[in-house]
């Protein structure tokens, strides 16, 4: 293989690239939905809150998280053993939120699809490993 590390880079891309639309996806499909369960569920006001700045955060969170992503890329590209680490951890960070979230509730289909979006980055991460 000519560049052992251009997988790993468009992995990075990839991941970066679904996380921000999942966060978009996050927001803009089940804000709307989130309150329509306070109103119909009978919600306290304090309890309405909550949910609604955790759900915000989680959307924010899961965007930098696809930012992050796509920032690692080009060092990833460039052999960069601290890209490496970082692209480790946000894979394994995803693999162990999918598939803990399968504990409460089997099968989740949604939340199990951040433990595929991990392998995404984990397996060419692992399979270029000694390139770094």
């Amino acid at each position: 293989m000519k560049n052992p590390t251009r997988i790993p880079f468009l992995a990075a891309r990839s991941v970066g690239v679904l996380l921000l639309l999942f966060s978009l996806m996050h927001f803009f499909g089940g804000y709307p939905a989130i309150n329509e369960v306070i109103k119909t569920e009978g919600v306290s006001e304090e309890g309405a809150r909550t949910f609604r700045e955790i759900w915000i955060f989680s959307s924010i969170t899961m965007a930098l998280l696809g930012a992050w992503a796509l920032f690692i890329s080009k060092p990833l590209k460039n052999a960069d053993k601290s890209a490496w680490q970082q692209g480790a951890l946000i894979s394994l960070g995803l693999i162990f939120f999918g598939s803990i979230t399968q504990v409460f509730h089997f099968p989740n289909w949604g939340m199990l699809m951040f433990s595929f979006v991990g392998l995404i980055l984990l397996l060419p991460l692992l399979l270029s490993k000694k390139h770094y």
